[in-house]
């Protein structure tokens, strides 16, 4: 699927464009037609559009050879960006028509049905710590190191629980460390590579994350299996 994207730069910067152009067309006003993307990928699509944009410009001044290595870094990220956007929200999203797909320049997937396996990959991350009492899990990743179908490993939902038996009140709590993910009772779900926690007023206490995969098949979820349990302590 790599020649979707132009090789030509004054292609590229042009069909960079229109895409960015119709991802905002349909994700903006008061009734938007796209409602399935979140804020913070249109805005890192837009930003790397933006990257792209400024270095390519300088090389049409007189330019220095950090002025071309940036312009080629920038494109490289600009690709990188579109092809992640476009197969999470765009190529086998149902909420796109195919002539929607055909405006932003989007290849068509195959009308023949194929079945959207299950996953099977479990996930893990990296715990970060950004600041007092964030903690982010980044590079959210397979720990096998991938998927022959990008469809099955469709988004992660993240199993949570923070350890404080004398206020199981409180929100968020488990009375004992998991066993597995089934242990940890909150979740939230994201298409990210990384989701950051705010845990304001519980510095200091544990916290245990368990990930898996889910996807929709048919309009029913299919879920992987639980990656390893992880904990750490809020900062």
């Amino acid at each position: 699927m790599s020649d979707w994207i132009p090789a030509v730069e004054t292609e590229f910067d042009a069909f960079f464009k229109n895409y960015c152009q119709v991802v905002n067309k349909y994700t903006t006003g008061q009734s938007p037609v796209w409602t399935h993307i979140p804020a913070d990928a249109i805005t890192e699509l837009n930003g790397a559009y933006a990257a792209w944009y400024n270095a390519w410009s300088k090389l049409k001044t007189p330019h220095t050879s950090a002025d071309v290595l940036a312009k080629d870094e920038a494109l490289a990220a600009g690709k990188g960006v579109l092809r992640d956007f476009n197969n999470e929200f765009i190529l086998y999203s149902r909420f796109v028509t195919d002539a929607q797909r055909k405006e932003i320049g989007s290849p068509v997937h195959d009308t023949t049905h194929t079945p959207v396996p299950a996953p099977k990959d479990q996930p893990e991350a990296d715990i970060t710590y950004p600041g007092r009492h964030l903690i982010e899990l980044d590079h959210i990743r397979s720990v096998t190191g991938g998927t022959d179908d990008p469809r099955a490993d469709w988004g992660v939902r993240i199993h949570y629980g923070i350890l404080d038996p004398a206020n199981m009140g409180a929100r968020h709590r488990i009375a004992s460390p998991p066993a597995t993910g089934e242990d940890l009772p909150h979740s939230v779900f994201t298409h990210k590579k990384k989701y950051r926690f705010d845990f304001d007023g519980d510095s200091g206490k544990t916290v245990y994350f368990c990930l898996k995969y889910e996807n929709e098949k048919g309009g029913e979820k299919g879920e992987g299996p639980f990656g390893p349990i992880m904990q750490a302590i809020i900062p």
